[in-house]
C-alpha cells in the first residue's frame, strides 16, 4: 500500500483527527496470551490505549489514516497544508 506523507508525527495526526471527529481511539482490549516479539511494554499507543508499541509506529493507525484519504473524508496533506489546517 502506498501511504501519503503526513508531514507530522502519527501521534500528532491522531490528536488532530480526534479533535476533528474523524477518528477515535479503539476500545481497550486485553493483551493477547502470546505477545508478538515486537511487543515493548515500555511503549504506549494512544490509538490502541495500551502498551506494546508507540503511537508513531502504530500500523493500524497508519492504515486508518490512509483510509480517510483514500475515501475522500479528508484531503491528502501537503507540506504547506498538513492535516487539520
Amino acid at each position: 500500500r502506498v501511504f501519503h506523507a503526513l508531514y507530522m508525527p502519527l501521534s500528532k495526526a491522531l490528536e488532530v483527527l480526534i479533535k476533528k471527529g474523524h477518528l477515535k481511539p479503539l476500545e481497550p482490549q486485553p493483551l493477547p496470551k502470546n505477545l508478538p516479539l515486537s511487543h515493548n511494554s515500555a511503549d504506549y499507543c494512544a490509538f490502541h490505549q495500551r502498551a506494546g508499541h508507540d503511537t508513531d509506529s502504530c500500523f493500524r493507525l497508519r492504515h486508518d489514516v490512509q483510509d480517510l484519504f483514500d475515501n475522500g473524508v479528508i484531503p491528502a496533506p501537503s507540506p504547506a497544508k498538513p492535516i487539520g489546517t
